[in-house]
């Protein structure tokens, strides 16, 4: 079966193990998702894959419902839209954009919903006390660690011997600024290098006038002596845009190296050719699947299929 089944097959197992009960051959899962976002359309698709896959598959009668949450790429509305599929929809389950640090809080600020599983698909910039987490079992991290995504990024860095880099990020609650350079930090400090300098960006819904906002940026960091610049954590949107403008500036032109994270280089497959030509010579890395094997393209066919059925104007590329 492909990962998306597992996935909720794992969380029907977790809410067994917490005595978890059916309502009318019904189990209700909550999705907290960023509607706006790829990746969050992606995880709805996958999700609905994943139910389907599984009423096809199971031996039983049980339905699997979900029900969606949009967080709004804001981490105080995720766990609080938990909260209220947690109440309003009594689900017996939680899966999505949700960090393993919100989660832990949404357990304790309500201890009625510490029987109830949380899978998040979130890499967390830092991860809450052990002790905490021993004391929460029904929350599971299902994403990378952020300090595998910067010992990727060192590892980039060290090859090259590149002794400074600039850090970009766009300051958004999805993303804890100082937890995630000092990772950045200690992973480039093991290949001799260093964050010389660091770029917080507005959000980009926050932008009335996003272009000229994004150029006044770049127009600091070439300022600058450092021209490694490090993409560490942004929305492909604004990424898009970062790219566009560096371009036209010069800024993507030999002496300047640009390293983008997975989050943006996993996505570069729903790029057009226009906005992919913007970034010639950007070097990242993305987890690595096993394309050649039946049951992979079957899932990437069917999920192309229904992404293009939702989202049209997206897939044409």
């Amino acid at each position: 079966m492909c990962g998306d089944l597992c996935l909720l097959l794992l969380l029907l197992l977790m809410v067994v193990g917490s005595k978890g009960k059916a309502k009318d051959n019904e189990w209700h899962i909550g999705g907290v998702i960023d509607y706006s976002s790829r990746v969050g359309k992606e995880q709805m698709i996958a999700m609905q894959m994943a139910v389907q896959d599984f009423h096809r598959s199971a031996c039983c009668k049980l339905q699997l419902v979900l029900h969606f949450k949009d967080s709004r790429r804001n981490l105080a509305r995720a766990a609080s839209v938990a909260l209220e599929l947690m109440h309003k929809k009594q689900v017996q389950a939680i899966i999505g954009t949700l960090p393993v640090a919100e989660a832990t809080l949404v357990s304790m600020i309500d201890e009625t919903t510490n029987n109830i599983p949380i899978i998040s698909l979130t890499s967390p910039g830092i991860l809450p006390p052990q002790q905490m987490l021993q004391q929460l079992p029904s929350i599971l991290q299902m994403s990378n660690n952020i300090i595998l995504h910067t010992q990727c990024i060192a590892a980039i860095v060290g090859i090259f011997k590149w002794r400074k880099v600039t850090a970009i990020y766009e300051n958004n609650n999805d993303f804890s600024a100082d937890s995630g350079l000092v990772t950045l930090s200690d992973s480039l400090r093991v290949v001799n290098s260093e964050v010389k300098h660091h770029l917080a960006l507005p959000p980009l819904t926050s932008l009335s006038k996003p272009e000229a906002a994004i150029q006044e940026e770049l127009e600091k960091l070439m300022s600058k002596s450092n021209r490694v610049l490090v993409l560490l954590q942004c929305s492909l949107e604004l990424a898009i845009l970062i790219f566009d403008k560096a371009k036209q500036m010069g800024m993507m032109e030999k002496g300047y190296v640009w390293i983008v994270s997975e989050e943006i280089a996993s996505l570069l497959h729903s790029l057009d050719s226009s906005v992919f030509d913007n970034m010639q010579g950007v070097l990242g890395f993305r987890t690595n699947f096993i394309q050649s094997s039946k049951s992979f393209r079957h899932f990437k066919t069917k999920f192309r299929k229904m992404y293009q059925l939702k989202y049209p104007e997206e897939e044409e590329y």
